[in-house]
């Protein structure tokens, strides 16, 4: 994931912000946990490549996400689900670096460690994530409303 400054309209230091590609995400499964510094409960890692390159490791052998998927007999619905976790966790990432990254004071980020506070955010909200994207995909607008 590279993190450049935006080119578009007038250029001055108060209008530049920094700007995420999408990542290209990796998948990595338990017995690839102690190389990534990973662990049951956790969902994704980054790493700073240098020149504003981050990458991205996602957890597929999470628990959470094989929780979700233990009861689905269908191979086809367990690749969604897999994919829903592994795009939105990603996202949920993205906009973590975006956040700490985008942020005008860069004394303030100096001393963060970039890839444990995206693990702990994802970490957090890994157990609610797939329940939350299920309710919120049934939700239907209720037209006998007036």
């Amino acid at each position: 994931m590279k993190v450049t400054k935006s080119t578009g309209g007038a250029s001055t230091s108060k209008n530049k912000s920094k700007m995420l590609a999408p990542p290209e995400v990796k998948e990595i499964t338990k017995d690839q946990w102690e190389r990534y510094d990973m662990e049951k409960k956790g969902a994704l890692r980054v790493y700073d490549g240098g020149d504003g390159i981050y990458d991205f490791f996602v957890n597929v052998d999470n628990g959470h996400l094989l929780a979700e998927i233990s009861s689905i007999n269908d191979s086809e619905q367990i690749e969604m689900i897999k994919s829903q976790y592994k795009i939105g966790i990603s996202l949920i990432g993205l906009a973590t670096l975006h956040h700490y990254l985008g942020t005008e004071k860069e004394d303030d980020i100096e001393d963060l460690d970039m890839s444990k506070v995206v693990y702990d955010t994802t970490k957090i909200i890994s157990p609610i994530f797939l329940p939350m994207i299920k309710s919120v995909g049934e939700l239907s607008l209720d037209t006998t409303k007036a």
